[in-house]
């Protein structure tokens, strides 16, 4: 694991926030998986990325991630953050709060 690795992992954060379709292209593999049991859907690849970032940002205004931690051991790296923003639109089956 090099300190290129965890750099490149937090990235993702801020181009997910963006939907900064040309940094997903040129850094998320076909075989990227983001497991998050949270989820009824499958992220894999861009398209699942992009799909997350429609679900995410059709449901939530004003979002901002907030990284805490970036570790990495072998060939994995572990980002611990705070996602932030404003409940404005229906997510997962729930209506929006607006908080």
């Amino acid at each position: 694991m090099t300190e290129h690795d965890k750099q490149l992992a937090a990235a993702y954060f801020p181009a997910f926030r963006d939907s900064d379709e040309a940094w997903w292209q040129r850094h998320i593999a076909p075989g990227f998986v983001r497991h998050d049991p949270n989820l009824d859907f499958e992220v894999r690849g861009v398209e699942g990325v992009r799909k997350l970032g429609s679900v995410m940002h059709g449901g939530f205004s004003d979002v901002g991630f907030d990284i805490g931690d970036v570790v990495g051991d072998g060939d994995k790296v572990l980002v611990r953050l705070k996602m932030r923003g404003r409940h404005t639109g229906p997510f997962m089956g729930n209506a929006p709060t607006n908080k």
